[in-house]
């Protein structure tokens, strides 16, 4: 019975992320989620750097190396950055991003794609800001005026990994959905 109700589960997520326009059509939707986001955990702590991809006005993206918070329980991560930035602009017109990792020496990465939204209130600003003090006086003398913070919640995320099987019709990678 429980393994009747695992595969059920699966199948209504695979329908589920299927059927929602705003995905990917044809995901290689994760066999084992636990499995892909325990992985994916790891390889976002192991790296301090991300590549923060955000769209122009054009339609054209825009990739920047950033810092970035450690992903809470639901995967939800945090930069931050100054008030007046390009990103910021970007972020306004079109909340659609990705958040790129690099494995660590071997032939994989991790997508994080999700919507964007700045907090600029004091109290968000310090739940959330995870740099150590000193870390962000470089930064921000001012802290927390000047301060920015760019909250990712995560829609779907991909994964590939020596460890993980992509797809091997098309190569597509493991994936997350997240509701």
């Amino acid at each position: 019975m429980k393994k009747l109700t695992l595969v059920g589960m699966f199948c209504c997520a695979a329908v589920s992320a299927s059927a929602d326009p705003t995905l990917p059509p044809n995901m290689n939707l994760a066999e084992d989620r636990a499995r892909v986001l325990e992985m994916a955990r790891k390889m976002i702590q192991a790296d301090p750097y991300m590549t923060l991809v955000t769209v122009d006005e054009h339609g054209q993206p825009h990739a920047r190396i950033m810092e970035h918070s450690p992903p809470d329980e639901n995967m939800v991560i945090y930069f931050s950055t100054i008030p007046g930035t390009r990103k910021l602009e970007q972020i306004r017109q079109n909340p659609k991003v990705t958040l790129f990792f690099n494995g660590p020496g071997d032939f994989s990465y991790l997508s994080v794609i999700g919507l964007a939204t700045i907090h600029t209130d004091i109290s968000t600003i310090k739940e959330h800001a995870w740099r150590e003090p000193a870390a962000r006086a470089q930064f921000w003398p001012d802290y927390p005026d000047n301060f920015v913070l760019v909250r990712l919640q995560p829609r779907w995320l991909e994964l590939v990994a020596p460890q993980l099987e992509s797809r091997e019709t098309d190569w597509r990678p493991q994936a997350v959905v997240f509701e």
